[in-house]
């Protein structure tokens, strides 16, 4: 619709309420998808168990010519007057809690870091968070490491791209090799980080055959277009036939 308020920047958005739903036990429902539409298209609310669809009129002027900051606080109305008509209709979210929602994103400025994973060794008294700070062009992810429970080593490990669909595929699994070394392993078997926490840096290895690790590349938030571009084949080289001739809407 004109002047519509979403957009790539919108994921950043999606990520702070996912995670201040959970804080404030307002994760009743699985998966809730909002759509601002126009006159020509109805409001509602459709419920399938633990999904619900929420239709919802929030006209906004000449959108596109605000800037970043002023988008997002339209963005979070939207969210906010769609959240609060469920909680209206459903009863099953604590409208007093959306409020302290959107007052802590403004309190913050939208700035905000939160846990993905964390990871404990009893043994050696010490603790792996990978954390993510969602902004509206990338999401920075990185590791802390605590020892003892005092903060020891944080380091940036990853730029991605402003949406969460590679983040349980990129940051799969993590494994101590020994008290100084912690391995996190992706699930397509394409890289490994080695976290060398005494020294608080990281390696990127590579495990594929090609230059660089496609889908690890292509989810980076900066990389540039003729990289992408080659990332995007090579991973494209080993699925099926069928299912890569779809993907790149070439003929089979």
């Amino acid at each position: 619709m004109p002047d519509g308020v979403g957009g790539p920047e919108a994921a950043m958005l999606d990520l702070i309420y996912s995670y201040l739903l959970q804080r404030y036990n307002c994760d009743y429902y699985g998966h809730i998808s909002i759509n601002q539409v126009g006159s020509d298209l109805d409001e509602f609310i459709v419920k399938r168990g633990k999904r619900i669809d929420v239709n919802i009129r929030f006209p906004v002027t000449e959108f596109c010519k605000l800037n970043i900051h002023e988008q997002n606080k339209i963005r979070v109305e939207v969210i906010h007057s769609a959240l609060v008509r469920i909680a209206e209709k459903e009863k099953s979210l604590d409208i007093p809690s959306l409020l302290k929602i959107k007052k802590e994103i403004f309190d913050k400025h939208f700035e905000f870091e939160f846990t993905y994973k964390v990871y404990e060794n009893h043994a050696i008294n010490q603790k792996i968070e990978i954390l993510i700070q969602p902004g509206p062009d990338k999401f920075n992810f990185y590791v802390s490491v605590k020892d003892a429970k005092v903060p020891s080593c944080k380091m940036l490990v990853y730029e991605g791209m402003s949406n969460d669909y590679y983040i349980p595929i990129i940051f799969a699994s993590g494994k101590w090799k020994n008290r100084d070394h912690f391995v996190i392993r992706d699930k397509r078997k394409e890289i490994e980080l080695h976290i060398f926490l005494k020294e608080c840096r990281y390696e990127l290895r590579n495990l594929t055959n090609y230059p660089d690790p496609p889908f690890f590349e292509m989810m980076k938030a900066n990389t540039p277009p003729e990289i992408r571009e080659r990332v995007y084949k090579d991973w494209l080289h080993p699925l099926p036939p069928g299912i890569s001739g779809i993907i790149s809407h070439s003929p089979n």
